[in-house]
């Protein structure tokens, strides 16, 4: 059966049109499926509410209007990221689904949901990175430096870095080049592992500080 997408998406953005002005959004058609997101103008957020629209028929009625459709969540878990607040947002799966029984219902529940859940970002932002080796080797770094040390996250030609001062003074950097984490003092290569091996990019930090003799900040 023919759904008229364009007409759906214009109930939502005609219905909801208050909302979306002052969150920046509008209704699009998903760019690799038949459904329907919320995406600011210059498409740099996404809300993470998608609607499915039904395209069966719902007992005998020729057309299933709204009935049938329905929208989800798609959740994140957010890193967040050195000193600097930089961000990382990791899909974990949807949830929520919620069927609609007209029009009116569809536009109450997903009013609700929009303005209940933060824009989630969309390709590239000066504080966000969508690189998971990058986002989860943070933790692992963190436990080998003194809680005072300023980590600084930051992207040099597409290449995230974590720098901050080493206990020995020296400037240290942890550059995630393409599949590997490669450190670097001082300017100079130093070693390098598996970008994919969080527990072995925490260890590169602390066996450099015990092959040069400094004390472990954490006490160990």
């Amino acid at each position: 059966m023919h759904i008229d997408y364009k007409e759906r998406i214009n109930e939502l953005n005609t219905g909801l049109a208050p909302i979306l002005e002052k969150l920046g959004l509008q209704a699009v058609l998903a760019k690799q499926d038949s459904d329907i997101e919320f995406v600011s103008h210059d498409r740099r957020f996404v809300s993470p509410l998608t609607v499915a629209v039904n395209t069966r028929k719902v007992d005998t009625d020729p057309s299933p209007g709204w009935r049938g459709s329905y929208a989800f969540l798609h959740g994140y878990h957010v890193f967040e990221l050195g000193t600097n607040k930089w961000k990382h947002h990791r899909w974990i799966g949807i949830s929520g689904k919620r069927y609609f029984s007209d029009l009116d219902d569809a536009l109450a529940e997903i009013g609700e949901v929009l303005v209940g859940h933060p824009l989630v970002p969309q390709g590239e932002h000066e504080n966000v990175t969508h690189n998971y080796d990058f986002a989860r080797a943070f933790e692992e770094i963190d436990l080998y430096l003194d809680e005072d040390v300023t980590v600084l996250c930051e992207r040099i030609d597409g290449i995230e870095s974590y720098v901050f001062e080493g206990p020995d003074g020296c400037e240290w950097k942890l550059s995630f080049e393409e599949k590997d984490a490669v450190l670097y003092i001082d300017g100079i290569k130093i070693s390098e592992c598996p970008a994919a091996k969080p527990r072995l990019v925490g260890f590169l930090v602390c066996e450099e500080i015990a092959e040069r003799g400094l004390e472990k900040p954490f006490g160990f």
